[in-house]
């Protein structure tokens, strides 16, 4: 009877602390936590009080004494990112004691045992929960285990003294999604092994300090009552709501806790918003609640929330009916719902699914091939000789130069194939070629292509002098990128003048200028006139001189050169693997003097030093103008060396393209920028000849670290280089290049290979179906599934990988690495586990048409920031409008991100589970008028030439449009955008020397907008 009237009594309790609470919701979490800890413990004693004054001393006496004797509980772990309370088995099963022949009871009989049943369920309860606690505490101790000592940098122990700890075991392991203290006699905090190289050392060692925070409030201690208390008592709705509540407040205690040793509330906000993108889903514990997590970071911020958890409302949410409205409830769902409401079964789902696929507008798969001929504006047919010609289309990228004169085969797959030229005399063009089914067998496409006029560039330096021997790239807007790329880059003259080529007068080009001695520029916006020469006027770039050294002796190295390894602009870096120009007119001198004289002060630069002898070395130099370090000091060291000798057992060599060559390529990281890891890379060449069976090369000057040996396309070998390597054999077979010879040459003479994919359904499930997309050698292969199995040949030497694109109904449980295809008899045999998987249906309704519609999926997350853990197929179906988004694994929530041009929608959060399987959207968006947005200097000048960048910020999530330059005037238009979304629009700026980094949200219903740029402080 006890047991029972702890419900009331909790009732009562937790309606007096509520009470409480909200007149001390102005005091700080740690008063409410006591008060917390007070009611939690009054509900406790409360059982034996009432069992003492009731005297009833038989089944409820003899479980209280079974309480005493339970078993050691696994410990409950606490973490800045996460708010864990053990889950409870709801569900008792209870052994009637009535025998099968109904009998009359008395009063007493029937109360004995209706007590004894209460009784038996407890106990039985109690022993369910602390297996459970078990496996958790046997789970923990194995990561405990697996565990290594971290390292802590000096300032960990001085962190230490400060908050009055005299020490902590503080591990490091790749088992735990997020900070945790594990234990409760000698607790310990467990740092994920990923988060340590990821994340800078400030916003560690909040997070660090709020488990530091834990220990010193003893709240392991504390956490082993609350999980005995929430076990005995786990049928009462009042006990786990106060646990959870005081849980909740020792959280809030530790996160002001932090904010107390550093006050930095930005950094420890971004902190904790980081830690959510690190963390694995499937392993972070169940109770976080995402609603928490926003919750604690607006109070962090000081910005206006409730910090209470939701939920503790005695008033209207008491446990008994909690009970009851939960058997009506599962009443209601049994017999009053409708079939057609209820879930789908795995079959009708997979159905579903494939009929919806079946009648979807998707673009076909097969490959075709069309002629194609250039006319003129009179359709007279133009000679297409010596003419480069590029064409793209879904997963083909051709690039070649006629030999014919009138006509060109064009591949394409799907609907259409977009086809570039830039022939001479002719303007460049960018079009589309439809596919024999919608050209209506016409024989051959008409590229029509505009005579233009002749565009020249001048450039010229400040005092307008021409500048020869500059290199000129030209890039525009898609689609004419694709033909402009096709000549670039030019070279300009003696008198600084470029010639190159007829343009229309509606193309707008960016142009990109190189030279010695000047700051590399680009031009944004640039329009041509007929018979106007245009002017591009460079800076004089102020030198980096860096002073290269030894090493080993500290003297100056003499004759070093510096390539550009990489190059940002923004908040972009592109890195490169092959040598570009260097970043220096002349090498270093005697004194190891090497001045760089190209950097621009708003671009950052991935270099890398080279002399002769010596290992490459890479090095960052940032943005910065005035304030970046105009001397820096590089230090070289003796490059290692690798000589070998290539066997070709098999002649594969003759079979390459001719002017094979042999390719080694060093990785070099470059130091962290915002905490990413760049690298560039080094590339040394050999030419083969591909008649000899053995030929030797050797390299030397090669940096220590990791090594890719290239050999045509697709035969690889890696190596990490520590030290220098001779008289090294290496062997050419099908599967890649090999240590050691082929030991079965009649396998290896066979090009393929069986690949056999077992599919793994969930037990009970039915058959997979559909099929499924691999990429094998980088080219798309579709294997159709039969009987749980996909089956295919692949080449020796390829890489397959798969996302499990295809299926019906089903996905894969978990990423599936690519592998190489090598030389065997049987065949290459893997299992894939599944998972049932949804879809979603997403149509945008615009008043015209805007082009390809591009969608993004977000997983899971009420702030929007990560992604599914399975990457889902996004398919775009005819009408260009149509997106059909599958393989969208159950028990996760979504939020869908669309774009057209600069429109951006966005849907709310949806599920995709067995209810809701198939989700359907439609978008009916009213996009505004154009914007015409002005930008001015900080003088009030017109901001010229300068790359704008169009984003859209919703939930944290950022969706970034091309760069879009500003004219002459400091103007550009966007063209239209959806006011309606819940995120804001907002135009961006890098900064530059002396000028802030510029930002300004755009507002509806104005049509023409102004912003000015700050001066930096």
């Amino acid at each position: 009877m006890g047991l029972l009237h702890s419900l009331w009594q909790g009732l009562v309790i937790l309606a007096v602390t509520a009470t409480i609470l909200a007149l001390c919701r102005r005091r700080s979490p740690e008063v409410r936590h006591r008060i917390c800890l007070a009611a939690i413990a009054s509900l406790t004693l409360c059982v034996p009080t009432t069992v003492a004054w009731l005297g009833r001393a038989t089944a409820t006496s003899y479980a209280l004494q079974n309480r005493s004797e339970a078993p050691a509980i696994a410990p409950t772990t606490m973490s800045p990112g996460t708010l864990s309370t053990p889950r409870v088995n709801r569900e008792t099963s209870l052994s009637s004691p009535f025998s099968n022949e109904l009998q009359p009871l008395s009063i007493s009989q029937w109360r004995f045992n209706w007590t004894a049943i209460i009784a038996l369920g407890w106990v039985l309860g109690i022993v369910l929960l602390t297996l459970r606690l078990l496996v958790g505490h046997r789970i923990f101790a194995r990561i405990r285990l697996g565990a290594s000592s971290w390292v802590a940098p000096p300032h960990v122990g001085q962190l230490l003294t400060r908050i009055g700890l005299h020490t902590a075991k503080i591990l490091a392991s790749p088992a735990v999604p997020v900070p945790l203290v594990v234990g409760w006699i000698r607790p310990v905090v467990l740092l994920p092994a990923q988060l340590i190289g990821r994340m800078d050392q400030e916003s560690l060692q909040t997070l660090l300090l709020h488990e530091l925070a834990h220990l010193k409030r003893r709240d392991p201690v504390i956490n082993l009552a609350l999980t005995a208390i929430e076990t005995l008592l786990f049928f009462n709705p009042a006990a786990r709501e106060l646990v959870r509540r005081v849980r909740w407040e020792a959280e809030l205690a530790c996160d002001d806790f932090v904010i107390s040793i550093n006050p930095d509330r930005q950094v420890y906000a971004r902190a904790l918003a980081q830690l959510e993108t690190f963390r694995d889903e499937r392993l972070a514990l169940a109770a976080t609640g995402h609603h928490h997590l926003l919750t604690r970071l607006q109070r962090i911020l000081r910005m206006p929330a409730d910090s209470s958890p939701k939920g503790l409302c005695p008033l209207w949410h008491p446990g008994l009916m909690i009970h009851a409205v939960t058997a009506l409830s599962l009443v209601f769902a049994v017999i009053a719902v409708p079939r057609a409401a209820r879930a789908m079964t795995d079959e009708e789902r997979i159905a579903s699914i494939s009929a919806i696929e079946i009648n979807l507008p998707k673009e076909s798969e097969v490959q075709w091939t069309a002629r194609a001929q250039l006319v003129d504006d009179a359709g007279v047919t133009l000679p297409v000789v010596n003419t480069k010609i590029a064409t793209f289309s879904i997963g083909i990228s051709d690039a070649f130069e006629t030999d014919v004169s009138s006509s060109f085969n064009v591949r394409g797959r799907g609907q259409w194939a977009q086809v570039s030229a830039w022939p001479d005399g002719y303007a460049p063009v960018t079009t589309r070629i439809p596919s024999p089914d919608l050209a209506s067998g016409a024989a051959s496409h008409q590229v029509r292509i505009e005579k233009g006029f002749p565009a020249e560039l001048m450039i010229v330096n400040e005092a307008g002098e021409p500048i020869p021997g500059a290199m000129v790239t030209v890039d525009s807007p898609a689609p004419e990128r694709s033909a402009f790329q096709l000549r670039s880059p030019f070279e300009s003259q003696s008198d600084g003048r470029i010639r190159f080529g007829n343009v229309a007068a509606s193309s707008r080009v960016t142009l990109e200028a190189f030279a010695h001695g000047y700051e590399w520029t680009l031009f944004g916006g640039i329009r041509f006139l007929p018979g106007e020469v245009r002017t591009l006027t460079l800076k004089r770039a102020t030198p980096i001189t860096l002073k290269v050294l030894d090493q080993e002796t500290g003297n100056p190295v003499e004759g070093a050169w510096a390539f550009c390894g990489g190059r940002g602009w923004g908040n972009s870096f592109n890195s490169w693997s092959d040598q570009q120009p260097p970043l220096a007119s002349t090498a270093s001198d005697r004194e190891g003097r090497l001045d760089l004289d190209v950097c621009h002060p708003s671009s950052l630069y991935g270099v890398i030093v080279k002399a002769p002898g010596y290992a490459p070395k890479a090095l960052l130099i940032p943005q910065g103008g005035a304030s970046r370090p105009n001397h820096l000091q590089v230090h070289l060291t003796r490059g290692l060396k690798f000589d070998a000798t290539i066997h070709d057992p098999l002649g594969i060599l003759p079979e390459l393209a001719a002017g094979v060559k042999f390719s080694a390529i060093s990785t070099l990281d470059l130091p962290k920028l915002n905490d990413w890891q760049l690298s560039v890379g080094w590339r040394s060449v050999i030419p083969m000849d591909r008649g000899l069976r053995n030929q030797r090369v050797a390299l030397g000057e090669l940096s220590p670290g990791p090594l890719e040996v290239v050999l045509g396309r697709g035969l690889t070998w890696k190596r990490d280089l520590a030290h220098s390597l001779s008289d090294l054999d290496l062997y050419i077979t099908r599967s890649g290049i090999t240590e050691t010879p082929p030991a079965n040459f009649a396998e290896e003479q066979r090009e393929t290979r069986k690949i056999i994919f077992n599919l793994v359904p969930p037990r009970g499930g039915p058959r997979a179906s559909g099929e499924v997309e691999f990429n094998v050698q980088a080219k798309p292969k579709f294997v159709r599934v039969e009987n749980n199995s996909l089956q295919f040949d692949a080449p020796l030497g390829a890489q397959v990988s798969t996302e499990g694109h295809g299926l019906k109904g089903y996905t894969l449980f978990g990423r599936f690495p690519f592998f190489v295809v090598t030389a065997g008899a049987s065949p290459v045999i893997h299992e894939l586990a599944l998972i049932p998987a949804g879809s979603v249906i997403a149509k945008l309704e615009l008043p015209e048409r805007l082009g390809n519609v591009s969608g993004d999926v977000l997983d899971d997350s009420e702030l929007g920031t990560s992604r599914p853990p399975i990457a889902p197929r996004i398919e775009f179906l005819k009408d260009s409008q149509t997106i059909y988004i599958s393989n969208l694994p159950f028990g996760n929530k979504y939020r869908l991100m669309l774009n057209a041009r600069s429109l951006f929608i966005e849907s709310s959060l949806f599920a995709i589970d067995e209810e809701n399987p198939i989700r359907e959207f439609i978008f009916t968006v009213r996009p505004s008028p154009p914007i015409q947005v002005t930008i001015l200097e900080p003088d009030g000048s017109p901001c010229r030439n300068k790359p704008v960048r169009l984003r859209y910020t919703s939930h944290l999530y950022t969706s970034n449009k091309a760069e879009q330059f500003t004219d002459g005037d400091g103007r550009l238009t966007i063209e239209s955008l959806n006011f309606e979304a819940p995120g804001k629009h907002h135009l961006t700026l890098p900064a530059e020397p002396g000028i802030q980094a510029f930002e300004a949200y755009l507002v509806p219903d104005a049509p023409l907008q102004q912003f000015q740029r700050q001066i930096a402080n």
